[in-house]
């Protein structure tokens, strides 16, 4: 059984573990967002995604390295404040990319293409 001041320590390791972690993930949305709208330039194609991914993995270690130094020197009560914060943030950062998702997402045809069949200049034939 731990002591009264091991169990503090122990839900301050907790806190301080989900605060990061909830910190990262708000930090990885708003930066894969910021670099999606205004830092990606047009015309990337298909790198276009990547390079705002690296926007978002910028932002994530820059918010879990904010979120360790402002969490190492807040108190228990704090904390938990913070990770209840992070937390409504996060359900609505998740909230806003399921809006922003296109209606018709996941309504594809599944079903494969039937034989591509062509006309040879010879005058007939399937490929």
């Amino acid at each position: 059984m731990r002591s009264g001041r091991g169990n503090i320590q122990f839900m301050r390791l907790i806190l301080l573990v989900l605060f990061v972690v909830l910190a990262a993930f708000a930090g990885l949305v708003a930066g894969t967002a910021i670099g999606a709208m205004y830092l990606v330039p047009e015309g990337r194609g298909l790198a276009a995604p990547a390079d705002a991914m690296v926007f978002g993995l910028a932002g994530a270690l820059t918010s879990a390295v904010i979120a360790v130094v402002i969490g190492w020197r807040a108190s228990v009560k704090w904390l938990g404040g913070l990770v209840i914060v992070f937390t409504v943030a996060a359900a609505l950062f998740a909230a806003w990319v399921f809006w922003q998702m296109p209606s018709d997402f996941g309504d594809e045809n599944t079903e494969p293409p039937g034989p591509v069949t062509t006309i040879s200049p010879t005058g007939g034939g399937a490929a």
